[in-house]
């Protein structure tokens, strides 16, 4: 039998109580396939794939986690100084997502991007579940401080987290790689990534 590959299993997170099919929604708007399994959602970033690597999970935060983000939510109404921090690191996020903890999906073709794209902004916009809850920056080649030469859909949500505060959110990437007609059949390589613009002074993310 031959050996499998090194794959990366799966990741999980939590949506908020009752959010179960907002979650769902958010899934598939991003052209993925989600399915129950017991008490967690499966989402499947390839359809075709075996269900078992290369899968997300989400499941209802636990009364632990409601409980801590109640107290979190608590101490930003009343604390300033938090709050002026989290608006800021939220800008600063939005500003360069490159930074920020995230899940990222490599989307074959730029046509497929495009439409997983087109889709999550209308739902931004009018979804019942989705609208006002999704965010969209989007970045091409040629976009001010776009880092790379891909094509990035960033995506944030406040449906979904690790286990950190509901306000705080998650935050996924859609990404197209193009590859020179030449290269189409070789392998990806690490570092073949090249910057379209400069990188900015970490120090000045303040």
């Amino acid at each position: 039998m031959a050996d499998r590959p090194l794959l990366l299993n799966h990741v999980e997170m939590v949506y908020r109580p009752g959010e179960g099919e907002h979650a769902r929604a958010f899934f598939e708007t991003m052209g993925f396939t989600v399915t129950k399994s017991m008490a967690w959602l499966r989402i499947r970033i390839n359809p075709e794939g075996n269900g078992v690597d290369n899968v997300m999970f989400a499941n209802e935060a636990t009364p632990a986690q409601q409980n801590f983000d109640a107290a979190f939510e608590h101490a930003l109404a009343s604390d300033s100084r938090l709050a002026e921090t989290m608006d800021r690191q939220r800008k600063v996020g939005r500003e360069w997502p490159y930074y920020n903890f995230h899940f990222g999906a490599s989307i074959p073709t730029h046509g497929d991007w495009e439409r997983r794209v087109e889709r999550l902004q209308e739902a931004s916009e009018s979804h019942p579940l989705l609208g006002d809850r999704v965010e969209l920056v989007v970045f091409e080649a040629d976009t001010p401080r776009a880092l790379t030469l891909h094509s990035q859909a960033f995506v944030f949500t406040d449906i979904l987290t690790t286990n950190a505060p509901f306000s705080h959110g998650l935050q996924f990437e859609l990404q197209f790689t193009p590859v020179p007609a030449a290269q189409a059949n070789a392998p990806r390589r690490v570092g073949a990534m090249k910057s379209a613009n400069p990188f900015p002074d970490m120090a000045t993310l303040v």
